[in-house]
Order: C-alpha cells, then structure tokens, then sequence
C-alpha cells in the first residue's frame, strides 16, 4: 500500500520512520472513526474530561499516574517473556514526554517543580486514560461502597472493575497507548492491573474524602437540632 501510494504521488520516500508515522496516524484516525460510530458516546474532548475535577486535584492525579506506570514498569521488568516484554513496552512508552503547550501544561509545570528524581513523567494521552478511569471510579465505586457491605472480589469485579474497563472513553484512550501488544487478550489484562493499583491507591484517597464529608454533613445536621431545639424551648418561656 505504502509503495503504490509513493508511485501514484511520483515520489520516492526510503525513510522508514515517515512509513511509520503515516501507519501511525492512519490507525488512530480509524481508531476513533470505529468509536464514534459503534457507540453512542463519542469520547470526550479534554475540556470535558476536567468535569468537577480540580486543578490540585489533577496535579495529584498526575503524580499517582506516573507512579502506576512506573510501579508496573519494574513490575515486569524484572520477568521474562514475550508478554512481559510487550508489556514494558507498553509501559515505557507512557513516559514519552511531546514537546507541544496544551491545557495539561500546567500540570507538568508542577511535576517539574516538585520532582527531586525518581519521578515517572507520563505523556499526556497516558494522562487522558487516568482522567477517564478516575472519572468512572468516582461514579461506581461509591454505589458498591454502599450497596455491598462485602469484601468479595467477585462483587467488586462486576461492579466496578468490569464497568471501569468497558468505558468507550477508556477503551478508546488505551487502544491508542497499547499497539505494542500484539494480543486483545493482553492488552485487556495489562489494563486490568493498571486499574487495580489506581484503584487501589486513590480509593482510599477517595473513601477518607467522603468520610470527611459525611462528618461535616453530620456536624451541620447536629447544629441545625440544636439551634432548633433552642428556639422551641424558647417558646416555652
């Protein structure tokens, strides 16, 4: 296809590298063509990913992604095997910084002021991913949370690991970071670990935040008896 298009344009290109990024683009573009018409959510725009996140909020997210990759990189660093390899692939790539201004600029700025080594700086479409993933923990896991009262893995697989996984936005920013596994089956379990330790350290980050929310709740509820409480004893007077 490559040599027929060079024929067909009168031009002789002998750089492998161009052949690759033409493969490149070729592939995402039909990547989000095939989202956008096989379901009914388009995947959706950066703007639109920062949904009631804040900005502290994204600093820290970016920080928590880099340590995923990075954790997952030594992970299977240390094993052999083709899988394992495509993984650190994978995983390595997640790391590659592009050099253009955007609106997550703000967000390497402060991984930059913050990093004294050891930091894993990830590139914005790994970034993307942990957006989407975040933003469909912090819908289910609260409804499991307060549905089952149950430490079963099996629950926690159907209702949240599972839907997590499925999301089109999801799907759709991971298909893009994992075209060095050769394998659906792979990639999907090399996602599946990804969102298990998200999960595992923002959950708790998550939990202790609706704790603390709960309390103030319950601290303004208590107030507002007492205030009234007050006032009908005043009545009686």
């Amino acid at each position: 296809m490559w040599k027929e298009m060079a024929q067909k344009m009168g031009v002789k290109i002998d750089d492998p590298l161009l052949e690759q990024s033409v493969y490149q683009e070729m592939f995402e573009i039909c990547v989000r063509d095939y989202f956008s018409t096989t379901s009914t959510s388009v995947p959706t725009t950066t703007t639109d990913s920062f949904t009631n996140i804040s900005a502290d909020e994204l600093n820290v997210m970016r920080y928590v992604s880099g340590y995923v990759a990075r954790s997952l990189l030594r992970r299977y660093e240390a094993r052999t095997g083709d899988v394992y390899s495509q993984y650190v692939t994978c995983l390595g790539e997640m790391a590659v910084e592009g050099e253009g201004e955007d609106l997550l600029t703000y967000t390497k700025k402060w991984i930059e002021q913050i990093n004294r080594g050891g930091l894993f700086p990830i590139n914005d479409e790994t970034f993307h991913l942990f957006i989407e993933i975040e933003k469909s923990v912090r819908e289910y896991l609260p409804k499991y949370l307060c549905k089952y009262s149950t430490n079963d893995r099996t629950f926690f697989t159907k209702n949240v690991h599972d839907k997590v996984i499925e999301q089109d936005d999801v799907q759709f920013h991971w298909t893009l970071l994992s075209q060095d596994i050769d394998s659906p089956e792979r990639s999907q379990i090399l996602l599946g670990e990804v969102f298990k330790l998200w999960v595992t350290i923002r959950g708790f980050s998550m939990v202790a935040s609706w704790v603390e929310m709960y309390k103030i709740t319950e601290k303004t509820n208590t107030q507002k008896s007492t205030g009234l409480r007050k006032s009908l004893s005043g009545l009686n007077h």
